[in-house]
């Protein structure tokens, strides 16, 4: 009993961690701070190698054991690790060869030194535990020094993307069901371990569920990731579109002092009232043409600086009144822009689209409401017809003519809107056209609205 343990569970064990150190040495960059980040994938994978080790010895023959362990554990370790398949595989046999290698060269040198031939390992079990001591000893060894090692990894892994992990998954549970129908094959002359058979396949049932699990939290924690620097990149694009504005207003103020000079060198007697009329003129545009905000939200403050800009360009009067800072609602940055950006786009492209040449005008403004935040965002374009009123935010709903590239903004904004318990509601007269936006305030977050209106009196 002590040495089927030692055999089927210790060194089992033992070469686990050898397989992951010699895959990791040759796939991964800094293999020390990896494990420190991975300790419970990595103790995992040892577990998941133990048990189906084990498994495979109790299910297959000899000849069938190694090829189904290592094809196993390379799939295995691309679901746990998120590396490419075919790469995993070949780490795997890597570390496969140099294992069959170490034990070739051992019995060999047990041959010249020791007079025991490769027969004796097998029929006696005192030599044969012995000989496993050193092998795993020297395989251990071997694993270290490679694992420890500066050098670079030979194969380098594919990038971790969401499809990778999904994809591996799925071709872990195909070759799972493949291997267990085999199985029965050979179970079915072994009917004294049918116990011990069943025993590990709930195990292993259990470990392909908790492949799941780690799965699927994986793919949250990417899309997050993934969400985080689509906000960067959108706040990237307005900083280098703010740039760009004060770049265009630094060129045009040049040939501006320029007019005034010129004014001067002239010297007509009107001239220090030109001066004046121009100067006036020339503040009254910039303060039109570029606007700060401060919303409580750097990501929308950035947005609405684009938004005003693009307003300015096509000769919309653009309005903000933040009542009360964005920071107390508890939404993402991403689903915020997503909402704000889609209804001042929608309230733009009425205008645009519209007849009406002066005085057009968007306006955006929030406040707190029944326990609840407001966000109105408003614009002076045409009616929208009752007829259709009701349908703007059904999914691929568009008065446009190209009707595939819109139609999903609105249906957008109310489904982020469910997300967070919102709602909206539009008001639409031939003056004006409202959307409301409107979300549940939290106990934290009333408490951070309260101490803002106390601090504000």
């Amino acid at each position: 009993m002590i040495q089927l343990i030692i055999n089927e569970v210790l060194f089992a064990i033992l070469e686990g961690i050898y397989v992951f150190l010699m895959s990791s040495s040759i796939t991964i960059n800094d293999r020390k701070t990896y494990v420190k980040e991975n300790k419970l994938k990595i103790l995992l994978f040892i577990c998941i190698y133990t048990v189906f080790s084990f498994w495979i010895t109790l299910s297959f023959p000899f000849g069938y054991h190694t090829l189904i362990l290592s094809t196993s554990m390379g799939i295995m370790l691309s679901v746990i690790f998120r590396n490419n398949m075919f790469i995993s595989v070949l780490a795997v046999g890597f570390a496969g060869v140099v294992i069959a290698i170490s034990e070739y060269i051992i019995v060999i040198l047990a041959g010249v030194f020791f007079d025991i031939s490769m027969n004796d390992i097998i029929n006696y079990p005192s030599i044969k535990m012995i000989f496993s001591i050193i092998v795993k000893t020297v395989q251990m060894i071997i694993a270290l020094v490679a694992f420890n090692s500066k050098l670079k990894p030979v194969i380098k892994p594919s990038d971790r993307k969401l499809s990778t992990g999904l994809v591996n998954y799925s071709v872990l549970g195909i070759y799972m069901m493949c291997v267990f129908i085999l199985s029965f094959n050979f179970m079915i002359d072994n009917l004294d371990d049918l116990l011990k058979y069943e025993v590990l396949l709930f195990i292993i049932f259990l470990i392909y569920i908790t492949f799941g699990i780690l799965d699927f939290q994986d793919r949250v924690k990417l899309l997050n990731i993934q969400q985080k620097f689509t906000l960067q990149a959108e706040y990237i694009n307005n900083l280098e579109t703010m740039i760009n504005i004060v770049r265009r207003e630094k060129h045009d103020f040049a040939n501006h002092l320029n007019a005034i000079h010129a004014i001067c060198v002239i010297n007509k007697p009107d001239a220090l009232e030109r001066i004046k009329k121009y100067i006036n003129g020339l503040t009254s545009g910039l303060k039109t043409s570029y606007k700060i905000f401060e919303t409580g939200n750097v990501y929308i403050d950035g947005l609405l600086v684009v938004k005003s800009n693009y307003a300015y360009e096509n000769s919309i009067n653009f309005d903000v009144d933040i009542e009360v800072p964005l920071s107390i609602l508890d939404i993402k940055d991403n689903d915020l822009i997503s909402i704000i950006s889609n209804i001042i786009d929608n309230a733009f492209e009425s205008l645009i689209s519209s007849e009406k040449k002066d005085n057009k005008a968007v306006s955006m403004c929030t406040y707190v409401e029944n326990n609840e935040y407001h966000i109105s965002i408003a614009n002076n374009g045409p009616k929208i017809p009752e007829a259709i009123i009701d349908k703007i935010f059904d999914n691929g709903f568009s008065t446009k003519k190209q009707k595939a590239e819109h139609g999903l903004g609105l249906y957008i904004v109310k489904s982020m809107l469910k997300k967070y318990n919102g709602n909206i509601e539009v008001i639409s007269s031939d003056e004006e056209t409202e959307f409301i936006l409107r979300f549940p305030i939290k106990d934290e977050c009333y408490e951070q609205y309260s101490q803002l209106v106390n601090h504000a009196y």
